[in-house]
């Protein structure tokens, strides 16, 4: 096991590498100009003596290798600049709204893990019964809404005719549970199938035959043998899923008015602030592999295969 995490480990550095060279680069190649995008910010004719002027300042007329080595020198530092449009500090910047991020997916994570395995264990324990009907339906309808579409109808008739629940904007308990249900929806109709899918071929298996021929119980086979092996498709894809929640839903953020990374970094864009985007790739590349890495070890030791192929 104690290999097993090293090889993981040691994959982190070259992967990081690589990404900051994309942002670095990438960032650049966007179509427009960000000392004209900051001065417009700023209320600002951007005349040609104005654009060299932010331009030297903001050290943009270095050749490209000078400003990548002076960058991720910043970055080994934890220092990821200032921002372009506000001049704070792009690591407090991007920690603020992603606070408001983490603890919008969290509430989704939370419903969507708890509704989606019981579905989906209930859904394998009778194949083609009630509930995996209903489950089929719900798998197939969620799978298919548009998170935004989802989040004006419950906007609609949860806030505007039963005036049950705010709007938009952060706040207390009230104001997470349309955005966490917009969010969770997708994923609870399809982890509940991953779930269901995954325990009925466990089921086939043969440590479930040899289990019932040791005189196990039925309830002892199935909750401490086949869920948890069941749980290793749903764990991997589990990771990913995590990712994208705290890299930032966008369209739940902005049709909730969410102050999240999402929108954060959709404004970067449009306004052409290098040092937000640069920042935002290389910490959420970070977070993408910390996940991975937390993923395959608990896969890993769920499943002892996976770590003697590795």
């Amino acid at each position: 096991m104690r290999k097993y995490v090293l090889k993981r480990l040691l994959m982190v550095f070259p992967v990081m590498f690589g990404v900051s060279i994309l942002a670095f680069l990438l960032v650049r190649a966007m179509p427009g100009d960000a000392a004209t995008a900051y001065l417009l910010s700023a209320g600002v004719q951007p005349s040609d003596e104005a654009v060299a002027a932010i331009t030297r300042q903001f050290g943009l007329d270095r050749p490209l290798p000078v400003q990548y080595l002076d960058w991720i020198g910043d970055v080994l530092r934890f220092d990821f600049g200032d921002s372009f449009h506000d001049h704070r500090p792009v690591g407090p910047k991007i920690w603020s709204a992603f606070q408001n991020t983490v603890s919008l997916a969290g509430f989704a994570l939370v419903i969507m893990l708890t509704l989606s395995g019981v579905l989906g264990y209930f859904s394998a324990l009778k194949p083609n019964g009630v509930i995996d009907a209903f489950g089929r339906i719900f798998a197939f309808t969620g799978s298919s809404m548009p998170s935004f579409w989802l989040g004006l109808l419950l906007v609609q008739l949860f806030s505007l005719k039963l005036k049950l629940l705010p709007v938009s904007g952060i706040g207390g308990f009230r104001y997470y549970i349309l955005p966490a249900i917009s969010l969770a929806v997708l994923y609870i109709a399809i982890y509940s199938r991953v779930l269901r899918n995954s325990m009925l071929e466990n089921m086939g298996k043969r440590f479930v035959l040899y289990s019932r021929a040791r005189g196990l119980s039925e309830k002892r086979i199935i909750g401490g043998h086949v869920f948890r092996t069941s749980l290793v498709p749903v764990i991997t894809t589990l990771g990913v899923t995590m990712g994208h929640m705290l890299g930032g839903t966008v369209i739940v953020e902005v049709v909730f008015s969410w102050p999240g990374i999402g929108r954060l970094i959709v404004n970067s864009i449009m306004g052409r602030d290098f040092p937000v985007i640069q920042g935002y790739i290389i910490l959420m590349s970070m977070l993408f592999l910390t996940i991975n890495l937390v993923t395959d070890i608990i896969c890993a030791s769920l499943d002892p295969r996976i770590r003697m192929d590795g």
